[in-house]
């Protein structure tokens, strides 16, 4: 069964709900892919640095844009920032050896997946982040897309 959930993002204090909201279901899982989708501007950093401090990352969260990968550590998990935005080529996956880090027991943040869907890797949930102007009001909003069961 797939889910889609459409959540309008208003402020930060909403963003910080969508984040809180799956800190059970990433907490109970060894190893989560999560899809980070849309423009620029539209969300997808500021949500996982969110996302990171609410897991118990203490350290500075940086955003992967120049360094392509931000490696963190809470004593519950492992967890990989990538942002694939600058490459080019599913080769830059392998020359870089960030696949090897798919094998690993952790939670992987993927903004700008699309080199690795080439490579048929499949998320356990994607967020579609989108920035929009609505009367000359920017809205932010998010769609959940999974078919992973929450109960698992």
């Amino acid at each position: 069964m797939q889910i889609n959930k459409l959540i309008r993002l208003y402020n930060k204090e909403e963003t910080s709900f969508v984040a809180e909201s799956l800190l059970v279901f990433l907490k109970s899982r060894a190893k989560t892919v999560i899809f980070l989708k849309g423009n620029l501007g539209s969300g997808k950093t500021t949500f996982s640095q969110i996302l990171l401090q609410k897991l118990g990352v203490t350290e500075r969260v940086k955003s992967p844009t120049y360094s392509v990968i931000e490696p963190y550590a809470t004593p519950e998990m492992k967890i990989y920032h990538l942002d694939l935005y600058r490459l080019q080529h599913e080769t830059d996956l392998y020359e870089m050896g960030l696949l090897d880090h798919l094998d690993e027991n952790a939670l992987f943040l993927i903004e700008w997946p699309e080199l690795l869907q080439k490579l048929g890797l499949k998320p356990d949930l994607c967020l579609e982040f989108a920035l929009n102007e609505n009367q000359g009001v920017l809205e932010r909003s998010v769609i959940m897309k999974t078919t992973v069961c929450f109960n698992e």
